[in-house]
């Protein structure tokens, strides 16, 4: 069972009603029987007992919970405001020297609500206080006294404006300033995983360039010794493809350390090459390609090709093991975005992958789950986006990249 933690703000408003209730039991007891003050005991000792069972309720509404939602904060406060408005009203109204603790729910608002919430709380208490003044008798009390409760009207009201205004204001900049730096602080986590991920990635590949050499040679040594062997030739695509991908990887990794600058590609060459790619990793898979005609232009680089090449695989691999050879490629731009959405037949993304896809490496049965990750930072670092979903058929992968304006 999860119960509210006193240091939450749900926790610490109930604490601070207990608080409160058992002080105003002992100061109403106090008045009463040591300075013989002249106050309505029972209806005031009513009140207390309302007061206390309506926190008896709250502590039992929110034992399973962490936080209260805005609605069931401002219902809290604005009961604090009527428990407090009666209470005063029994024991002297506005002469009451205790009169300015409506301010307490004020100031309490004004840091856990929105500013609308916290204008509610801030004109209930106004409204109590007004009803209050106007509820003291008029006999009795000498002009003077009667200008000095109009003055602490007055001073009540300011100072409920100035609350709310500064007070929400600080806190909203407070908030905002957590944010940020949450965001800053997940930022940061998630670059150091990503040189944690580069590093591990540069390591294997410069252990794999020996291995990869030494078993070319011996292949092309076998290869002379028996040249009709059916096993050497279908090594032969294979290595070349190892070759090819340690290329591309030094390659790449010379362009992050050169830092040069991204070139154009136009997007239906762009497109070409990623159905040639497919067609020799899935000769058997059949794309069927949408594309609305607009001559595009965006920009390139060494890892853009790859990237995408990635989630076409991805697609293919789906909808084989979904035994339909299928996938749909549909390309199109408005006035500043390219668009290119690569959908498969297959089972689709699980709920919990699509909330963690582009955060941190996928599970995945035939790899090391990282490629969707990969794919993001580089769409990303070209200042695009990244979008992973499911649809009626399988799952969609959409890519949209800033039109170059020539």
């Amino acid at each position: 069972m999860i119960a509210f933690s006193p240091n939450s703000t749900i926790g610490k408003l109930l604490l601070l009603r207990t608080l409160a209730i058992v002080a105003q039991l002992i100061a109403l007891l106090v008045s009463v029987f040591w300075l013989k003050a002249e106050i309505s005991l029972l209806p005031a000792l009513v009140v207390i007992a309302i007061a206390s069972l309506f926190q008896l309720a709250s502590v039992y509404a929110y034992r399973n919970h962490t936080e209260a939602n805005p609605p069931g904060m401002w219902m809290q406060l604005a009961a604090d405001v009527v428990f407090l408005t009666l209470l005063l009203a029994f024991t002297g109204g506005a002469t009451n020297a205790f009169v300015s603790l409506l301010l307490l729910p004020i100031v309490i608002a004004a840091i856990t609500l929105n500013f609308k919430s916290a204008c509610l709380i801030a004109l209930s208490a106004m409204a109590s206080y007004s009803w209050l003044l106007w509820k003291m008798p008029a006999q009795g009390h000498h002009h003077d006294m009667t200008t000095h409760f109009q003055a602490m009207w007055i001073n009540f009201v300011f100072s409920a404006i100035v609350i709310v205004w500064v007070v929400s204001s600080m806190a909203d900049k407070i908030k905002e300033k957590e944010r940020r730096l949450a965001q800053s602080r997940e930022q940061q986590l998630y670059q150091e995983q990503l040189v944690a991920l580069g590093a591990s990635a540069a390591q294997v590949a410069h252990q794999l360039a020996s291995p990869v050499a030494n078993l070319h040679l011996l292949h092309e040594e076998l290869m002379e010794d028996y040249p009709d062997d059916v096993v050497l030739k279908e090594m032969e695509k294979p290595l070349e493809q190892c070759r090819q991908l340690l290329n591309d990887f030094r390659t790449q990794s010379q362009y992050l350390q050169k830092h040069d600058k991204a070139t154009p590609i136009y997007t239906h060459q762009l497109v070409q090459q990623l159905k040639e790619l497919l067609q020799l990793e899935y000769p058997s898979v059949q794309i069927e390609h949408k594309d609305d005609g607009v001559l595009t232009e965006v920009l390139n680089d060494p890892m853009l090709l790859p990237a995408l090449q990635n989630i076409v695989n991805n697609a293919a691999r789906a909808s084989t093991l979904n035994h339909i050879d299928k996938i749909t490629l549909c390309s199109s731009r408005d006035e500043q975005h390219w668009h290119l959405s690569i959908a498969d037949f297959g089972i689709g993304f699980k709920p919990e992958q699509l909330s963690q896809i582009g955060l941190k490496p996928q599970t995945s049965e035939e790899g090391f789950g990282v490629g969707l990750l990969l794919t993001q930072i580089t769409v990303n670092r070209l200042g695009g986006q990244f979008l992973a979903d499911n649809y009626e058929h399988g799952a969609k992968v959409t890519v949209t990249l800033p039109v170059r304006h020539v």
